[in-house]
């Protein structure tokens, strides 16, 4: 009977592994199949059997792709893991030892003869991975050429660092498979368009020097020499002392602070003997190093019952799925909603009215359902849409993933969202017009489209008789509607719900051309390479395109077949004066890092201040940076050890200024 139960547990654990190294799909939280994985170690003790094809024999899963297949050079074995502090006290066990932020991400192993990178793969099975040379020449921290003669090998995690992530959910089209940030890395250096790839963003960290000429016995001088060839390398600590009332308040600050300060998501900590020749010694199973210990820290899951899955209709026209449950206490918060984000999700998790589900608090932030104890496997799913009542349409992506669109573009509840965007803070700036409220006007035909708003004054009487409207309400809100046509490029952007351009991506678009419209419209028309700018991939490029092109997509905000623009002449566009850097300004050229608190300006006002006259900004410390300004040099920063061992010069507010004059 046992052995009959860890056969499934072999079958399932592989099942798992087959989705998320080749189909990058995660069908269960990590905690989850960590649980089955060490019950099936246990079981594999208890009763003295090993199936040849356990996961605790091997590493990652046979790959099945496209790309070139590849044996590694070396092993590219996993790491034993456990969320007990004690298991860590008891690997040190009083050694000399480097804590490392374990990045969640894709690892991959970069090859080097002669100063010129020749190929990279991804980890596979351990054996055999992915050829990803083409692609790793994408991703723009990884140096082409290095300064060294003869063989050198380095390991380390793809990963998408969490500012880039952000903004690339910002601007993608609702349904795309952004859930998770090792997803995104893992099916974006495994593309076979490198234009992909490129357009991702990704980021190297390199973890582990495997192969130089100038290959040191310590773990630490390697992570050294690493930073010396530049590569971006996993911020580490050295740590001596063994007493485990340390080591929780050394976790929690790399965990949490160290891992924000750079932007790195990360699912736990590595410890690792800086002595190499001793750790190699330890041998390896197959399917981990003895040299090197994982850290991850356990999440809260806490149990409700489903009620119900509310089904909405966002401006892309994705049919969203939310889980709606009984309330429980997320980390001192209230909760009873969290997204399902798609019907594969749901699927995944065999979801039903009544089922006993559990839910954590994502990166101590999103709710999520993360496990089903009773799997009826029984939800229903609509088949048309909830607002319009128009059929649904099923799709499912090249990776599997499912989702539900409604293709009618009057779709009210399309409609409402694409106005909420429109009139919010980072758009148009319009207050007054609340969802509720937009609401209303569309139910009414005050409102179909964005330049209607600028008419609603044409309905003075009919307004201010509405429940919760009065003279001074309408007042207040034509105030706020005539203000919000003196507009920024970028908020104006913003405003229109173009796929893939959001926040980030338009503040460059309106920088590209001083913030005059004119000059964007003039570069659209003669078909301007939007990739020239900074950030700007030809996914993005095209989206735009669509966007100008398209009209009969957007004829719901711009009338007639020409190219008359009635929403633009309801506005006033706001040319930025360009500001002239000056050939001896110490910022032109420079690269800043900034942080911390300061007394007389916001960051962001610092951070303006330097882009505006020709700097550059840096989310961490490294051998590029010119300048740290902080007035905190003394706190003891990662941020200011870093500047210190290398040297950087370290600026307080005070000093910046002076320097700039103001």
């Amino acid at each position: 009977m046992e052995e009959n139960y860890m056969r499934q547990l072999v079958n399932k654990l592989n099942h798992y592994r087959d989705q998320y190294y080749n189909n990058n799909i995660s069908e269960v939280e990590d905690s989850e199949y960590d649980k089955l994985f060490d019950e099936l170690k246990n079981l594999e003790k208890q009763w003295n059997t090993i199936y040849p094809d356990s996961p605790t024999q091997t590493v990652g899963y046979q790959v099945q792709s496209k790309l070139k297949k590849v044996t590694h050079s070396h092993l590219m074995l996993s790491l034993d893991k456990s969320t007990d502090l004690n298991e860590i006290e008891k690997f040190i066990d009083n050694k000399k030892v480097v804590f490392m932020l374990k990045c969640d991400g894709l690892t991959c192993s970069i090859h080097y003869e002669d100063g010129k990178l020749i190929s990279a793969e991804t980890r596979g099975d351990g054996t055999i991975g992915e050829d990803v040379t083409n692609n790793i020449k994408m991703v723009s921290n990884v140096p082409l050429t290095i300064p060294v003669m003869g063989s050198v090998t380095v390991d380390g995690e793809i990963i998408v660092k969490r500012d880039v992530f952000e903004r690339m959910n910002e601007g993608a089209l609702e349904g795309e498979d952004f859930s998770h940030p090792r997803n995104y890395a893992s099916g974006s250096i495994r593309q076979l368009d490198t234009k992909i790839t490129k357009d991702r963003q990704l980021s190297f960290i390199a973890w582990k020097l495997i192969e130089a000429p100038k290959f040191s016995n310590s773990f630490k001088q390697n992570l050294d020499y690493m930073e010396q060839l530049h590569f971006e390398v996993v911020p580490w600590n050295i740590w001596k002392n063994t007493s485990l009332e340390k080591l929780p308040e050394i976790f929690s600050w790399m965990y949490y602070d160290v891992a924000e300060e750079h932007g790195i998501p990360v699912d736990g900590l590595v410890v690792a003997y800086d002595d190499i020749a001793y750790g190699n010694s330890l041998g390896a199973t197959a399917h981990h190093l003895n040299s090197q210990f994982a850290w991850k820290r356990e999440m809260e899951n806490v149990e409700t019952t489903l009620r119900k899955v509310e089904w909405n209709v966002g401006k892309s026209g994705m049919c969203a799925p939310t889980a709606v449950f009984d309330p429980i206490d997320l980390g001192g918060a209230i909760t009873t909603r969290a997204t399902l984000h798609n019907l594969s999700i749901i699927k995944g998790l065999k979801l039903g009215i009544g089922d006993r589900i559990t839910v954590a608090r994502m990166n101590e932030v999103i709710p999520k359902v993360t496990g089903n104890l009773t799997q009826s496997n029984n939800l229903e799913f609509p088949n048309r849409c909830p607002c319009c009542g128009d059929t649904l349409l099923h799709c499912v992506s090249e990776s599997g993933t499912e989702t539900l669109w409604c293709t009618n573009p009057n779709c009210p509840e399309k409609m409402l969202s694409k106005f909420v965007q429109f009139v919010s803070k980072p758009a148009m700036n319009i207050d007054g017009l609340s969802e509720a409220t937009l609401k209303r006007f569309i139910d009414v035909g005050y409102i179909t489209r964005f330049a209607d708003i600028y008419h609603l004054s044409d309905f003075r009487r009919e307004i201010i008789k509405m429940d919760g409207f009065g003279a001074k309400s309408y007042e207040k809100l034509i105030n706020s509607i005539e203000k919000s046509r003196n507009v920024k490029v970028e908020n104006y952007l913003v405003a229109l719900s173009i796929p893939n351009i959001g926040k980030s991506a338009a503040k460059i678009i309106s920088k590209y051309f001083n913030g005059d419209y004119s000059k964007l419209v003039e570069a659209l028309r003669n078909n301007f390479d939007f990739t020239q700018l900074d950030d700007f991939g030809e996914i993005m490029n095209q989206s735009l395109y669509n966007w100008w092109k398209n009209q009969a997509v957007y004829s719901w905000w711009r009338q007639g077949s020409d190219l008359e623009d009635n929403l633009v002449a309801e506005l006033h566009f706001i040319v930025e004066e360009k500001k002239e850097v000056a050939q001896n300004d110490f910022i032109n050229g420079k690269t800043f890092c900034v942080t911390g608190a300061f007394q007389t300006m916001k960051r962001s006002e610092l951070e303006k201040i330097i882009t505006d006259r020709g700097g550059k900004l840096s989310g961490s410390v490294s051998k590029k940076t010119d300048y740290l300004l902080t007035n905190e040099a003394d706190s003891g920063s990662s941020k200011a050890k870093k500047a210190a061992e290398l040297g950087t010069p370290i600026m307080s507010e005070k000093e910046f200024l002076e320097k700039v004059g103001i």
